[in-house]
Protein backbone atom coordinates (compact mmCIF):
# COMPACT_ATOMS: atom_id res chain seq x y z
CA UNK A 1 0.00 0.00 0.00
CA UNK A 2 1.47 2.96 -1.34
CA UNK A 3 1.56 6.99 0.93
CA UNK A 4 -1.49 8.26 0.06
CA UNK A 5 -4.33 9.04 2.66
CA UNK A 6 -6.21 6.96 1.02
CA UNK A 7 -6.60 4.17 -0.91
CA UNK A 8 -8.61 2.71 -3.41
CA UNK A 9 -8.04 -0.99 -4.97
CA UNK A 10 -10.58 -3.04 -6.68
CA UNK A 11 -11.18 -7.28 -5.58
CA UNK A 12 -13.57 -8.21 -8.10
CA UNK A 13 -16.94 -6.23 -8.11
CA UNK A 14 -16.26 -4.56 -4.59
CA UNK A 15 -14.26 -1.53 -4.68
CA UNK A 16 -12.35 -1.11 -0.80
CA UNK A 17 -11.47 2.29 0.27
CA UNK A 18 -8.95 1.90 3.16
CA UNK A 19 -8.18 5.11 5.14
CA UNK A 20 -4.51 5.57 5.18
CA UNK A 21 -3.11 7.22 7.93
CA UNK A 22 -2.40 4.63 10.65
CA UNK A 23 0.45 6.54 13.18
CA UNK A 24 -2.74 8.77 13.72
CA UNK A 25 -5.06 6.24 14.12
CA UNK A 26 -6.85 7.52 10.50
CA UNK A 27 -7.48 10.62 11.83
CA UNK A 28 -8.67 13.42 9.11
CA UNK A 29 -6.77 16.33 8.21
CA UNK A 30 -7.49 18.14 5.33
CA UNK A 31 -5.39 16.09 2.98
CA UNK A 32 -7.33 12.84 4.01
CA UNK A 33 -10.85 14.45 4.12
CA UNK A 34 -10.09 15.71 0.44
CA UNK A 35 -9.07 12.01 -0.47
CA UNK A 36 -11.57 10.38 0.65
CA UNK A 37 -14.08 12.85 -1.21
CA UNK A 38 -12.50 12.11 -4.59
CA UNK A 39 -11.84 8.19 -3.54
CA UNK A 40 -16.01 8.23 -2.79
CA UNK A 41 -16.57 10.21 -5.96
CA UNK A 42 -14.79 8.24 -8.49
CA UNK A 43 -16.07 4.40 -6.66
CA UNK A 44 -19.48 6.08 -6.80
CA UNK A 45 -19.61 6.70 -11.02
CA UNK A 46 -17.56 3.28 -11.09
CA UNK A 47 -19.50 0.15 -11.96
CA UNK A 48 -18.41 -1.64 -9.29
CA UNK A 49 -21.67 -3.30 -7.09
CA UNK A 50 -20.83 -2.40 -3.62
CA UNK A 51 -18.25 -0.28 -1.80
CA UNK A 52 -15.86 -1.71 1.60
CA UNK A 53 -14.74 1.34 3.86
CA UNK A 54 -11.73 0.26 6.53
CA UNK A 55 -8.88 1.41 7.79
CA UNK A 56 -5.08 0.27 8.13
CA UNK A 57 -3.62 -0.81 11.17
CA UNK A 58 -5.51 -1.12 14.79
CA UNK A 59 -8.20 1.84 13.79
CA UNK A 60 -11.24 2.43 11.98
CA UNK A 61 -10.87 6.30 12.20
CA UNK A 62 -10.43 8.89 15.11
CA UNK A 63 -11.88 11.64 13.70
CA UNK A 64 -11.23 15.10 13.00
CA UNK A 65 -7.17 14.97 13.25
CA UNK A 66 -7.68 17.11 16.38
CA UNK A 67 -3.59 18.86 16.43
CA UNK A 68 -4.83 20.24 12.98
CA UNK A 69 -8.06 21.65 13.94
CA UNK A 70 -6.45 23.42 17.26
CA UNK A 71 -3.91 24.89 14.55
CA UNK A 72 -6.65 26.24 12.73
CA UNK A 73 -7.93 27.86 15.77
CA UNK A 74 -4.87 29.59 16.35
CA UNK A 75 -4.68 30.83 13.01
CA UNK A 76 -7.98 31.85 12.08
CA UNK A 77 -10.46 30.94 14.79
CA UNK A 78 -13.54 32.39 12.13
CA UNK A 79 -13.12 29.49 9.95
CA UNK A 80 -11.89 26.98 11.65
CA UNK A 81 -15.03 25.33 11.53
CA UNK A 82 -15.85 25.43 7.48
CA UNK A 83 -14.56 22.38 7.18
CA UNK A 84 -18.01 21.03 8.66
CA UNK A 85 -19.37 22.57 5.67
CA UNK A 86 -16.27 21.81 3.25
CA UNK A 87 -15.34 18.66 4.02
CA UNK A 88 -17.37 16.39 6.17
CA UNK A 89 -20.91 17.02 4.94
CA UNK A 90 -19.77 16.57 0.96
CA UNK A 91 -18.27 13.06 2.56
CA UNK A 92 -21.42 12.04 4.26
CA UNK A 93 -23.79 12.48 1.75
CA UNK A 94 -22.04 10.67 -0.82
CA UNK A 95 -21.70 7.66 1.61
CA UNK A 96 -25.60 8.17 2.48
CA UNK A 97 -26.67 8.38 -1.13
CA UNK A 98 -24.10 6.32 -3.03
CA UNK A 99 -26.15 3.95 -5.22
CA UNK A 100 -24.65 0.76 -4.35
CA UNK A 101 -24.19 -0.62 -1.04
CA UNK A 102 -21.79 0.55 1.29
CA UNK A 103 -19.90 -1.23 4.02
CA UNK A 104 -18.15 -0.17 6.94
CA UNK A 105 -15.60 -2.81 8.51
CA UNK A 106 -14.98 -1.31 11.63
CA UNK A 107 -11.83 -2.60 13.67
CA UNK A 108 -10.61 -0.95 16.53
CA UNK A 109 -10.62 2.70 17.71
CA UNK A 110 -14.26 4.39 16.01
CA UNK A 111 -14.83 7.69 17.48
CA UNK A 112 -16.20 11.41 16.62
CA UNK A 113 -16.50 11.78 12.83
CA UNK A 114 -15.30 8.10 12.42
CA UNK A 115 -18.59 7.25 14.20
CA UNK A 116 -20.21 9.16 11.67
CA UNK A 117 -18.51 7.90 8.14
CA UNK A 118 -19.01 4.06 10.03
CA UNK A 119 -23.30 5.13 10.61
CA UNK A 120 -23.31 7.24 6.95
CA UNK A 121 -23.11 3.64 5.54
CA UNK A 122 -25.60 1.12 4.65
CA UNK A 123 -24.05 -1.79 7.15
CA UNK A 124 -21.48 -1.81 9.71
CA UNK A 125 -19.32 -5.15 10.04
CA UNK A 126 -17.47 -5.23 13.37
CA UNK A 127 -14.43 -7.02 15.01
CA UNK A 128 -13.97 -8.34 18.48
CA UNK A 129 -11.73 -5.03 19.08
CA UNK A 130 -14.21 -2.19 18.07
CA UNK A 131 -14.81 0.87 20.05
CA UNK A 132 -17.28 3.51 19.48
CA UNK A 133 -17.59 6.72 21.37
CA UNK A 134 -18.25 10.47 20.19
CA UNK A 135 -16.32 12.45 22.56
CA UNK A 136 -17.44 15.43 21.38
CA UNK A 137 -18.01 17.41 24.56
CA UNK A 138 -14.89 16.39 25.90
CA UNK A 139 -12.84 18.75 23.65
CA UNK A 140 -16.22 21.96 23.94
CA UNK A 141 -17.80 20.80 20.74
CA UNK A 142 -21.42 19.78 19.74
CA UNK A 143 -21.99 16.76 17.62
CA UNK A 144 -21.56 17.23 13.37
CA UNK A 145 -20.94 15.34 10.42
CA UNK A 146 -24.71 14.42 11.01
CA UNK A 147 -24.03 12.39 13.93
CA UNK A 148 -26.82 13.65 16.66
CA UNK A 149 -29.52 12.07 13.78
CA UNK A 150 -28.00 8.95 12.58
CA UNK A 151 -26.95 7.77 16.29
CA UNK A 152 -30.24 8.40 17.10
CA UNK A 153 -31.81 5.88 14.35
CA UNK A 154 -28.90 3.71 14.89
CA UNK A 155 -29.20 3.19 18.50
CA UNK A 156 -32.57 4.98 19.84
CA UNK A 157 -33.23 7.85 21.87
CA UNK A 158 -33.22 5.84 25.35
CA UNK A 159 -29.48 4.15 23.78
CA UNK A 160 -26.76 4.68 25.74
CA UNK A 161 -26.14 7.96 27.61
CA UNK A 162 -29.08 9.25 26.40
CA UNK A 163 -27.28 11.81 24.37
CA UNK A 164 -25.23 11.43 21.69
CA UNK A 165 -22.24 13.82 22.57
CA UNK A 166 -21.77 12.26 26.00
CA UNK A 167 -17.75 11.47 25.73
CA UNK A 168 -17.56 8.68 28.40
CA UNK A 169 -19.77 5.94 26.67
CA UNK A 170 -18.36 4.19 24.57
CA UNK A 171 -19.06 0.62 23.98
CA UNK A 172 -17.94 -2.26 22.76
CA UNK A 173 -19.58 -4.19 19.93
CA UNK A 174 -23.10 -4.89 21.07
CA UNK A 175 -22.87 -4.54 24.44
CA UNK A 176 -24.03 -0.65 24.39
CA UNK A 177 -27.76 -1.26 25.08
CA UNK A 178 -27.82 -3.93 27.78
CA UNK A 179 -25.15 -1.45 29.63
CA UNK A 180 -28.54 0.90 29.82
CA UNK A 181 -30.91 -1.81 30.62
CA UNK A 182 -28.96 -3.35 33.47
CA UNK A 183 -28.21 -0.04 35.15
CA UNK A 184 -31.83 0.58 35.36
CA UNK A 185 -32.62 -3.07 36.62
CA UNK A 186 -30.16 -2.04 38.80
CA UNK A 187 -31.31 0.77 40.74
CA UNK A 188 -34.71 -0.47 40.43
CA UNK A 189 -33.81 -3.28 42.77
CA UNK A 190 -32.22 -1.51 45.32
CA UNK A 191 -35.54 0.97 46.07
CA UNK A 192 -37.92 -2.08 45.89
CA UNK A 193 -35.58 -3.39 48.59
CA UNK A 194 -35.37 0.12 50.46
CA UNK A 195 -39.48 0.39 49.97
CA UNK A 196 -38.98 3.77 48.09
CA UNK A 197 -40.19 2.43 44.57
CA UNK A 198 -44.10 2.81 43.93
CA UNK A 199 -45.98 0.24 41.45
CA UNK A 200 -46.30 2.29 37.97
CA UNK A 201 -43.60 4.64 38.80
CA UNK A 202 -42.11 3.64 35.21
CA UNK A 203 -44.73 3.88 32.50
CA UNK A 204 -45.09 0.56 30.55
CA UNK A 205 -44.89 -1.72 33.00
CA UNK A 206 -47.72 -2.93 35.31
CA UNK A 207 -47.35 -2.93 39.20
CA UNK A 208 -46.21 -6.47 40.63
CA UNK A 209 -49.07 -8.39 42.10
CA UNK A 210 -49.60 -7.54 46.12
CA UNK A 211 -48.84 -10.39 48.51
CA UNK A 212 -50.92 -11.17 51.67
CA UNK A 213 -49.51 -9.89 54.82
CA UNK A 214 -48.92 -13.06 56.04
CA UNK A 215 -47.03 -14.37 53.46
CA UNK A 216 -43.66 -15.52 53.87
CA UNK A 217 -40.97 -14.15 51.54
CA UNK A 218 -37.63 -16.01 50.39
CA UNK A 219 -34.81 -14.37 52.31
CA UNK A 220 -32.71 -11.61 50.06
CA UNK A 221 -35.74 -11.19 47.56
CA UNK A 222 -36.13 -8.55 44.78
CA UNK A 223 -39.08 -7.93 45.92
CA UNK A 224 -38.73 -7.77 50.13
CA UNK A 225 -39.64 -4.12 51.55
CA UNK A 226 -41.78 -3.65 48.36
CA UNK A 227 -44.61 -1.44 49.17
CA UNK A 228 -47.90 -2.01 47.26
CA UNK A 229 -49.39 1.08 47.41
CA UNK A 230 -49.23 5.07 47.89
CA UNK A 231 -46.29 5.85 50.25
CA UNK A 232 -48.05 7.77 53.45
CA UNK A 233 -47.17 11.28 54.06
CA UNK A 234 -45.70 12.05 57.13
CA UNK A 235 -47.15 15.10 58.96
CA UNK A 236 -44.38 17.42 59.83
CA UNK A 237 -44.56 18.45 63.46
CA UNK A 238 -44.24 22.01 64.13
CA UNK A 239 -42.75 23.60 67.03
Amino acid sequence: MNGAPVSVERDGAVAVVTLNRPERRNALDGKTKTALRGALEDVAADDVRAVLLTGTGGSFCAGQDLAEHAAALREDPAHAFDTVEEDYAPVIRLLATMPKPVVAAVNGTCVGAGLALALACDLRVLAEDAVFGTAFSAIGLTCDSGLSSMLTRAVGSRGPGSSSCSPSRSARSRRSLGASRGGWCRATRSRRRAGRWRPGSRPGRPPPTPRPSGSSRSRGSATSGLRCGPRPRRRRAWA
